[in-house]
């Protein structure tokens, strides 16, 4: 049988490893001849490994020479999204080794190497649009804090040029996303890492990695809007949210952000136990409820950059249709204008339509 390369986002269950798989140790961690399983995808995933040779019978189909690539085949094919990958486990590793020594030996938290763990993987693009796409492209299992933290960190980063932010204080909005969980490492990581639902017990304790985050950071000296965004990147501005239940003027700016940012983040990553949510879904949630939880201005502007960002892209509808989104709409930015095969789609003029998944 041939064989062919296959990125670990395309790996499915069932395919048949072509050969032996060695981390970056050159120990052996998936022997050739195995199947393909969610087992073997996490072990992988936590190798950092990007792709593995499949056994295949015909490596290349018909339909796959003539069937049209969507936008984000091409983007999974580029080089660029390849050196964003390798960009991003490389950060992940180093921010895994740093945040570790934060919480375990109290060691100081280095603002500016931090930043750099960021910056290194966002020079693999040439514009935030095209960073957010290879983010949302890099469908891997990795339910870690530490990749948690670094796509929203990126994100942050993303945010603060979208609210033209300075650099100074974009620098410190990246450094606090990247921080903000760093509670749940003094949480047991059997509940942190737990797929199923929380007991009530274990809720109740998994939310103090805000003020136990918070309390690590306060004591280093830092910019206070870090340690802030630790402490307050779960509060709600309709006084929801915890772990003082705080109203929105009493919730720093800087926590707002990081709090919509995180959301967004969770809600729309895959995870081991289930698929992330659609952009657009996560969109029209935000737009249901938003306006009383999260602050208005930081909100629409994000909700804007995200809608913006899937601009020419490929989608599928609730009623089968696929098109393209050609124009956005400002007021409900999770319903912008379709164009598919026969005509044109005004989503904000047919509600019972809704983009259900990007191609």
């Amino acid at each position: 049988m041939a064989s062919k390369r296959v990125k670990l986002y395309n790996l499915k269950n069932g395919m048949k490893i072509a050969d032996d798989v060695y981390n970056r140790s050159a120990q052996l961690i998936i022997p050739k001849g195995i199947e393909v399983n969610e087992k073997v995808i996490e072990r992988l995933t936590f190798h950092s490994i990007l792709s593995v040779p499949i056994l295949v019978d015909d490596p290349v189909t018909p339909s796959e020479q003539t069937e049209p690539k969507t936008h984000a085949q091409r983007i999974r094919e580029s080089q660029a999204f390849y050196q964003y990958s390798e960009a991003f486990y490389e950060a992940k590793d180093a921010f895994q080794y740093e945040l570790n020594d934060i919480a375990d030996r109290n060691a100081q938290v280095d603002i500016d190497k931090m930043f750099e763990t960021t910056a290194e993987i966002i020079k693999n693009a040439d514009t935030s649009y095209q960073v957010f796409d290879m983010l949302h492209n890099m469908r891997n299992f990795d339910d870690s804090t530490y990749a948690h933290s670094l796509n929203v960190s990126i994100i942050c980063n993303i945010m603060g040029k979208w609210l033209d932010m300075s650099e100074e204080d974009t620098k410190i909005l990246t450094v606090a996303g990247l921080m903000h969980d760093v509670g749940k490492l003094l949480i047991p990581s059997e509940i942190i890492t737990k797929p199923g639902k929380l007991t009530d017990e274990e809720y109740t304790t998994i939310k103090e990695h805000t003020k136990r985050g918070f309390e690590l950071i306060a004591r280093q000296g830092l910019d206070p809007r870090i340690a802030h965004a630790v402490l307050c990147h779960h509060e709600k501005c309709d006084g929801s949210g915890y772990p003082m239940g705080w109203p929105a003027k009493k919730i720093p700016p800087f926590a707002k952000i990081v709090c919509i940012v995180d959301i967004y983040e969770a809600m729309t990553a895959d995870r081991v136990y289930r698929k992330g949510m659609c952009p657009f879904d996560v969109i029209r949630s935000f737009e249901a409820e938003g306006y009383q939880k999260y602050d208005p201005h930081y909100l629409l502007t994000f909700l804007k950059g995200i809608a913006q960002t899937y601009l020419h892209e490929t989608v599928l509808l609730s009623n089968n249709e696929r098109g393209e989104i050609i124009m956005l709409n400002d007021n409900t930015p999770s319903r912008p204008m379709i164009h598919t095969k026969d005509r044109f789609i005004d989503l904000s003029k047919e509600p019972e339509l809704e983009i259900i998944q990007i191609l």
